[in-house]
């Protein structure tokens, strides 16, 4: 139904894995590696358990997967959602709707967070062009899919740049042993 393939995002934006654990100095398990995986226009069950092995058994064998989340997000489209999970903003301020902002964002986001205390990041996009693209298109990527090209912090580094790549570098990153801290994988 309508509500189950708009509100997808909200299901599937859920599927944390936390790979390994190392203690963190106030006793609190830190993971080493949390990948977010957001399914968009697609229910939450075509996608869980069966859609994505690989993630499900990591996942399930650490415990870590939020299967009971929504979103507080209503009326934003697309861009809205995904810059909520960036910032906990819609990022209206920057005119920013549905399909796009009409200026880079300033606020504050898990980019620059992440940035900050040292910890390594990236952007997987499924069929983006290339390493550090910033463009809309071609389909079927989409640019609103893609929160950290809406973010100064990382438009204006080129070293964060280099962490929005196409999806096909993920396998290659979980094979090497070279998968960053924080992960984010979009449609």
């Amino acid at each position: 139904n309508l509500f189950s393939k708009a509100s997808c995002l909200a299901c599937l934006v859920v599927c944390f894995a936390c790979v390994g654990w190392s203690q963190s100095t106030n006793g609190v398990p830190r993971s080493q590696h949390v990948v977010l995986v957001i399914e968009e226009n697609h229910a939450f069950s075509e996608v869980y358990p069966n859609g994505m092995p690989w993630l499900i058994s990591q996942a399930k064998s650490s415990g870590a997967i939020a299967v009971n989340f929504t979103s507080p997000i209503n009326n934003t489209g697309s861009l809205g959602a995904y810059l909520w999970l960036a910032s906990g903003s819609t990022e209206s301020q920057f005119g920013c709707n549905g399909n796009g902002c009409t200026a880079p964002i300033t606020d504050d986001n898990i980019f620059r967070e992440l940035d900050m205390r040292g910890m390594t990041w990236k952007v997987y996009a499924q069929s983006l062009s290339s390493v550090g693209y910033t463009g809309d298109g071609p389909s079927p990527y989409l640019k609103r899919h893609n929160p950290g090209v809406w973010y100064s912090s990382v438009l204006d580094k080129a070293t964060d740049l280099q962490r929005v790549v196409p999806f096909t570098q993920f396998a290659q990153d979980l094979n090497s042993n070279s998968l960053p801290e924080y992960s984010i994988i979009i449609p």
